[in-house]
Order: structure tokens, then sequence, then C-alpha cells
């Protein structure tokens, strides 16, 4: 894939996480129809509600090209904190359009380790566990 061409796709993904931000919160504090996903297993509790109720809002959007079924490029905007997270393929990541890197830490006693588990890691495979 040509560099020039993933980065036209990371600006337009970009555009449009920031158009989708702005509807989101155009939305904020306004939304009148709520509904529970209902999926097995999504347990949701009155103290899951109240204890949301006290805390910040946060919400995102976040997109993601895979051509031939690889990664491509993400992007990820919190309208809310109004942070933009972008990353290409070849092209690095950023925050806010600066230039943002891993730690350069060799150490694990020096680092911070951060996973992520599946919502559904029972019936994903694909689940981080293995790592």
């Amino acid at each position: 894939m040509i560099d020039n061409q993933l980065q036209n796709y990371l600006e337009i993904a970009t555009e449009a996480a920031l158009a989708a931000g702005s509807v989101l919160q155009s939305f904020c504090g306004k939304l009148e129809n709520v509904q529970e996903k209902g999926r097995s297993g999504d347990l949701v509790t009155e103290a899951d509600k109240a204890s949301e109720a006290v805390i910040y809002p946060f919400y995102a959007v976040s997109i993601g090209l895979l051509i031939d079924g690889i990664p491509q490029i993400g992007v990820i905007y919190d309208p809310l904190h109004n942070e933009l997270f972008r990353a290409g393929k070849g092209l690095g990541a950023t925050c806010n359009r600066k230039p943002i890197a891993v730690s350069q830490s060799l150490e694990l006693r020096t680092s911070l380790l951060v996973t992520g588990f599946a919502y559904d890691r029972r019936e994903t495979a694909d689940n981080n566990y293995a790592e």
C-alpha cells in the first residue's frame, strides 16, 4: 500500500471521527430514549446505573480500516476531552496531531503494562489470554 494513499485514508477517517464526535456532543445530556442491549451475559444492575450517574461521562468514536483483512489505519476521537488519536501502518501515531511513541524502557519493572480482555472472552478464542 502506498503511504500517500494510507495518509489520504487516515485524513478521511479523521474527518469522519471528528464529525461523528460533534454529533455525539450534540446529544450530551439530551437523550430521551435509552435501551439496554439485551445480550446474554450483558448484565446491568441498579448499582451500575447509580454509579455511572456520578462519574464523568465517557464516550468516543473509533474508526479502523482493514485492507485484505489487515489493519492499516485507526482513528479514535474523544469529543468530551477533545483528544484525537491517529495511527497508520508506517505513518506513526499521534495525539491531537502531535507524534506519540511507546516508551524506550527495556525492563518490565519500569514500565506500565496495559492489557485488554474481550467482554465475551468465554466465546472468543482471540481474547488476549495467550499473550
